[in-house]
Formats: structure tokens, sequence, C-alpha cells
């Protein structure tokens, strides 16, 4: 719907500001059907009246009506309206001028945005197909709020309308489901069963897939979604992994290092209000804290850098990793430009899955042949 030209983007100290016209050339096309619609319809009035016709002719056309006045309006605001996007330290504001538009206005405290992500929506006529893109919020509540649907038709425009808001508001993006161009269909399961010998899944395993590798977890096939690596300044590297399987499920494995040894844990996001309870401060962190019943003690505390799938950036980050006293479960909290994520995990013990009978080495099976004994003469 926008062009390089018609899109404008201003940043001060006090926001961001984005700016782009509703017009596009199919404008001149909608006017003249609605001059013609129009007239058609007002001479059909005006040879009415004063001549005793039946009522059922003034109702008949009464959705001509409706229709034609919504095109002369929805025609003028694509001659004349701007939308503006302003967003701040506290809300992100959209809305229409200078004729009022009822779909599309928004206003969302920044504080409740976890994700910007955008949304492909295709209309099918006899002979082809239009695509139009939307904007939509993914919030950490766990509700999506769509804040932006004007009929954008070039995706890259709304991707990059995406990335300029996700950058300002220091929001690291992550996959969401059903977004446009982030994601893609797994293979068939019988395609990832061929590749069986391919994907093993143990820890050690999991720390070397990147992004769209396939792998076998817990009995499971999965494709490696999003990956992030967290660079510690105490030596140590933990990574996490979205595992996307069929139907857009997703799991997140979290593998921790300490020194030579690696533990792996099976994670969920908290949404703002799951999180709300924990009452966590960057300023005064808590030594303890009591979460559904759990009470969880502070492990570490970590400063490094998080590397977000294939980003060369690193981007500073600190975490509070929260232990319950059996070191089975935790709590991670992760700060990043001053926005918390929340999540809690529970520690799972995985081994490669053995592939098949020469893959695998039971070192708690008896020999089925007699161990060689070395003898002094075996020596040379």
């Amino acid at each position: 719907m926008f062009s390089e030209k018609k899109m404008e983007v201003y940043e001060d100290k006090y926001g961001l500001s984005i700016r782009f016209s509703w017009f596009t050339p199919k404008a001149f096309f909608l006017m003249f059907f609605c001059f013609v619609w129009d007239s058609f319809l007002f001479f059909w009035y005006s040879s009415l009246v004063g001549t005793g016709t039946p009522w059922l002719f003034y109702i008949f056309p009464l959705i001509h009506v409706a229709l034609g006045l919504y095109l002369t309006y929805y025609t003028a605001c694509l001659f004349f309206n701007k939308t503006y996007i302003d967003v701040d330290d506290q809300h992100l504001w959209i809305h229409h001028t200078p004729i009022p538009w009822w779909r599309g206005n928004a206003d969302l405290p920044v504080d409740e945005i976890a994700q910007i992500f955008v949304k492909e929506k295709r209309e099918n006529d006899n002979q082809s197909s239009e695509y139009s893109y939307s904007l939509f919020a993914k919030l950490k509540n766990g509700s999506t709020k769509k804040i932006l649907d004007i009929g954008i038709t070039d995706s890259q425009k709304a991707l990059e309308l995406e990335e300029v808001i996700e950058n300002y508001l220091g929001i690291q993006d992550m996959p969401v489901k059903g977004e446009y161009g982030k994601t893609r269909q797994l293979e068939d399961l019988s395609i990832l069963k061929k590749k069986k010998r391919k994907i093993r899944a143990g820890a050690l395993e999991l720390l070397y897939k990147e992004e769209r590798d396939d792998v076998l977890f817990d009995g499971a096939y999965y494709e490696v979604g999003q990956v992030r690596q967290y660079d510690w300044k105490d030596g140590n590297s933990d990574k996490l992994l979205q595992l996307i399987q069929e139907k857009e499920q997703q799991t997140l494995v979290y593998i921790h290092q300490n020194k030579g040894i690696y533990k792996t844990y099976l994670e969920e996001e908290l949404n703002y209000q799951q999180s709300k309870p924990i009452g966590f401060s960057v300023n005064n962190p808590l030594d303890e804290i009591q979460f559904q019943g759990v009470i969880y003690e502070l492990y570490s505390y970590n400063e490094g850098d998080l590397f977000v799938g294939e980003s060369a950036e690193p981007l500073a980050t600190k975490q509070w990793l929260y232990r319950s006293k059996d070191a089975k479960k935790h709590l991670r909290i992760i700060n990043n430009s001053n926005i918390l994520t929340y999540y809690k995990g529970i520690q799972k013990i995985i081994d490669s899955i053995p592939l098949d009978d020469q893959d695998f080495l039971d070192l708690n099976q008896t020999p089925k042949e007699k161990i060689k004994r070395w003898n002094d003469e075996d020596f040379v």
C-alpha cells in the first residue's frame, strides 16, 4: 500500500514517529467507479419522486446505497488519509486522520507487548489471488491484538514496520505461531523418520543444533526454530532452543553449562499475569522466591552477551537463576534493555536415543565375547 517515499520515520528523545499515506493508484479507479455507481442511484431515486411508485422500489436498492456510501467514504480516505504510529516509553499509539476510520486505531502500554508480528491475508477470485498484510501485537498475558489493518499490500514494508517498532522498544524478535515470513511447515514425519540416523538428541548434540535443523528429542520429531545463546562472563555458555513440532506446537529446551557439566531443562515462558506474583525487582532482587507452591533460592547471577539466531550483534544481558531445593526446577529471569522475561524450567534427563543396535553401546550389558586379557608377550 505504501512505497519507500511514502513511509517516513522520525526518532528523537521524545519517541518514535512513523507516518505514511493511504494513497494508492487504485484510488482513481474507485473514484470513477463510485461516480458511476452513485450517479445511477441518484437518477434512480430522482425518477421515483412524485410518481406514486410503490415503496418496494425505494427499499430494494438500499443495499446498493449502503455499498456506494462505503466505497465513496473509503475512496476519500485513500486520497486524503495518513496513518500515524507514535511510540514512546509508555505507549504505542496508532491513529488515522483527517477522515475518521473505525478500524485500526490502537493505544497499547508498551510494557504489555511481548512481540510485534505480521500476518498475511489472501483473497481469491476466479483468476488470481490478492494478498494484504496486517500488524499484530502479542501481549504478555498471552492474548493477541490486531493493531494495524488498512490493506498493506507490500509484505516487505509490513516486515520493515515490524522491525522498526521492535528495535525501538528493545523487543528481541521471536517466531509467533501463524506469522508471515518467519515460520515454515515441518516436513512430513515419514521424511523425518528416514533421517533418523542424522538427528540425535542428547544434551551435547543439542548444543550444536542450528535454526531449521531437524532433531529427534524425547521420542518426538521437531524442527529447531529460534536459537538463543548466552555467553556469560564466567566462561560458561547456555543455550535456549525453540523446538517446533507439526501443527506449530513448540517446546523450549534450555541447556545450562557449569564448566564441563551440562544439564537440560524443559522450559515455558511465563506471561505477564503468570509472572506478576513473583514480585521481582532488578534493583532489589530477592534471595528466595515462593512461586506456585515451590520455594526457589537464588543460585547464580550472571552478566554477558545474548546472541539471537544468526544475528552477529550481541545484546547485553543479565540473568538471575533461582533453583528449587532439590535442584530439579528453576526460575530464570532475564533482563534485556530493562525488559524482563521469565522462564520456568524442570530438569530433563536425556541421553542420545539409540538409532539401531549397532549405534548403541550399553556398558551395563554382559559382553557377548570374552574380553581379551593382555599378556607380557603381547607387548613389544
